[in-house]
């Protein structure tokens, strides 16, 4: 019987079986039961995707280790605790405006420059809206930063992504990502409104902000160019 003709109920029963093995049973799985159950179409499935995921995941670790030679993956990095309780449905290299393969330098440095506009202690003059809303960004762009900066709980994340990712293609579904901020917005938005005032151009903003020399807006589409840059964001808006 294939995978697709099992029922709601029957494959909710199946996947809760998958993740708590026998503790998800009323009683304990005999011998003859559970390898039944481990040669079932799902677990072919399961076992399938798992596959499929760690090829994507492990060509990553590759790319990135061929642009960032300080990174060192290890299968340690799995057994590591977190150092951040991150939500996997947030993408945290949008929050920062950083891509996939952004090294932990660039990753720091998306973060000081972030905190420039929208740490707390840069409030001052705004107006109560602005402060509330900047300390909501503020606490997304700092647990982007805590995710992204400790290469374990990253990999951890990346690959708990990766299996949505792929899972989703399996069934024929895409996963959705949680609205969160997104730091090339962001930017682009910042630059019109100190156009409009005219305390700074467009381009000189641009050139002030520089994420893995702009490789984030590559990875976003957006039309940054693509050069290195070397000035602070301005301040304040």
């Amino acid at each position: 019987m294939s995978v697709r003709t099992y029922d709601s109920s029957f494959g909710y029963r199946q996947g809760e079986i998958a993740r708590l093995g026998d503790r998800a049973m009323h009683k304990p799985m005999s011998a003859d039961e559970r390898q039944k159950f481990q040669n079932s179409p799902f677990m072919a499935k399961m076992k399938e995707i798992d596959n499929k995921c760690w090829l994507v995941f492990s060509q990553r670790d590759k790319n990135r280790a061929a642009r960032d030679p300080k990174f060192k993956p290890s299968e340690a990095d799995f057994e590591a605790p977190k150092a951040h309780t991150y939500d996997k449905a947030v993408n945290y290299y949008k929050v920062l405006g950083v891509d996939e393969l952004a090294s932990n330098d660039d990753v720091k440095r998306a973060y000081r420059k972030l905190s420039l506009v929208y740490h707390p202690d840069k409030m001052s003059g705004k107006s109560q809206e602005e402060k509330d809303e900047s300390v909501q960004i503020f606490l997304e762009i700092k647990n982007a930063y805590k995710t992204l900066s400790d290469d374990p709980t990253r990999r951890q994340y990346d690959y708990d992504r990766d299996h949505d990712d792929v899972a989703g293609e399996s069934y024929g579904r895409k996963r959705q990502d949680r609205p969160s901020f997104d730091a090339l917005v962001a930017l682009h938005k910042l630059a019109e409104k100190l156009k409009e005032n005219q305390k700074v151009s467009t381009e000189t903003l641009l050139e002030a902000w520089d994420f893995n020399e702009c490789s984030a807006a590559r990875i976003h589409g957006s039309s940054l160019p693509k050069r290195s840059c070397r000035s602070s964001l301005p301040r304040s808006v």
